[in-house]
């Protein structure tokens, strides 16, 4: 390892029990440089950000607020003016990328070597947190964006921990896989550690239940790229799982926060980005209360996303949490806008279903619900491994106590659900557009 790099990671061990005030400073400082970098080499940022270089070349981190919330759509439209004319010879190399493209259109993004090096230096602290040993086998279930990892075989490499050559990693194609087949590799492919995305992971241990049996078990596994329910992560421990981590980021502004090793709070790396919450206009919510996550990360000089919108609901705490650790803490991620279901009387909810209750009614193998009219749900569900009768009457109650009494419920039986373009599975999702007066319940 650099001795640039050496000396980062110390700074984050360090760091992370820094006094809040003090890591307030640290991030100020890294926030102002990235800002003047922005602000000069960056021509679409010049009246975004003409509230803080008002006064002279030194931003005014006080009129932060006057700063308009860059949503995605924006990003997508401007993503040729966002980028940097220039990036400092510190930054390094320049490299594009794309979003999953799970919403619609993919994000083309840019970005500099330092963002992946400071993504890369959390992601070893946390290493370090879960006692993860680089000598040791990884299998990623991910999205494969290089076309390597394709059923049966799937990819087999090395040095997947920064400067280990000694562990071994081997993936698995999610988007073009089913459940059956990454169960079948699974029970000839062992390791140590798992990457994954939740609703997979879940789908694959609620398959193997049904045939009596359950995937390889882990001393660690990773989830992230989905909301992380409750009830899934409590499915994962009991199971598979010595270690259960929860990771939040994005790859247009990489690493946000990651899960405590002793209490499973959301760790916000607040070393290598700045997250907020706001309301529908841009106004910091209370602490505690749900608004949108908003985003600035300070190490992608070559396309600097300030107060980027996520587009993910969430909330925030001041309270550090008991571990020692000093920064604030990610409450929840509650999802997305398109995952929010809206009722006739104007409430609002992020759905929660407990899957073991509707499982008793009828053994689905996977199951999406779809609000296609204000009042009315689509249920799509997986037949079950015996084909047996479904109770629609009482499935049908369940939903209705569960999300709203008005109701009216179609149920659908299906040999498969598809999963989005970013290999992911969504259990919920809302197809009504509403304004942004409403509030959640």
């Amino acid at each position: 390892m650099d001795d640039g790099y050496d000396r980062f990671v110390k700074l984050l061990d360090q760091s992370q029990h820094f006094p809040a005030q003090r890591l307030k400073a640290l991030q100020d400082r890294g926030l102002q440089r990235f800002l003047r970098h922005a602000n000069e080499e960056v021509p679409a940022n010049k009246q975004r950000l003409a509230p803080l270089f008002s006064s002279g070349p030194e931003p005014d981190l006080s009129r932060w607020q006057e700063i308009p919330i860059l949503t995605r759509s924006h990003a997508q439209e401007e993503s040729r003016e966002l980028r940097a004319a220039s990036v400092p010879k510190q930054a390094g190399a320049t490299q594009t990328k794309h979003t999953s493209g799970s919403t619609g259109t993919p994000l083309i993004h840019h970005r500099s070597e330092l963002q992946q090096t400071a993504n890369q230096a959390v992601l070893d602290r946390l290493f370090r947190w879960y006692q993860i040993d680089g000598s040791k086998s990884l299998i990623q279930l991910t999205t494969d964006y290089e076309d390597r990892a394709a059923y049966p075989e799937g990819y087999s490499g090395r040095e997947w921990y920064r400067g280990n050559p000694d562990g071994k990693l081997f993936q698995l194609d999610t988007l073009k896989t089913t459940t059956m087949q990454q169960l079948k590799w699974l029970d000839r492919t062992e390791a140590a550690y798992l990457t994954t995305f939740p609703n997979n992971l879940r789908g694959l241990i609620e398959a193997a239940q049904q045939e009596d049996s359950l995937p390889p078990r882990f001393d660690v596994v990773l989830l992230s790229g989905e909301v992380l329910e409750e009830e899934t992560r409590k499915l994962i421990a009991d199971t598979i799982a010595g270690a259960v981590v929860n990771l939040y980021g994005a790859s247009e502004t990489g690493r946000l926060a990651a899960s405590c090793p002793e209490h499973g709070t959301l760790h916000i790396h607040e070393e290598i980005s700045f997250l907020e919450v706001v309301d529908d206009h841009g106004t910091p919510v209370p602490d505690g209360q749900t608004g949108r996550l908003v985003t600035t990360s300070f190490y992608n000089f070559a396309m600097p996303l300030i107060r980027y919108a996520l587009g993910d609901y969430g909330a925030i705490s001041e309270t550090p949490c008991p571990c020692g650790r000093q920064g604030r803490t990610l409450k929840f991620v509650a999802g997305r806008r398109r995952n929010l279901f809206t009722f006739v009387d104007g409430t609002s909810k992020w759905p929660e279903m407990k899957m073991k209750d509707l499982r008793a009614i009828y053994p689905f193998r996977q199951m999406q619900v779809v609000q296609d009219e204000i009042d009315h749900l689509t249920i799509h569900m997986v037949r079950s491994f015996d084909n047996r009768e479904i109770d629609h009457q009482a499935l049908q109650e369940v939903f209705r106590r569960s999300l709203h009494p008005s109701l009216n419920i179609t149920i659908r039986l299906c040999d498969e659900i598809r999963r989005t373009a970013g290999g992911k599975f969504e259990d919920f999702v809302s197809n009504i557009t509403t304004g942004s007066g409403q509030n959640p319940s």
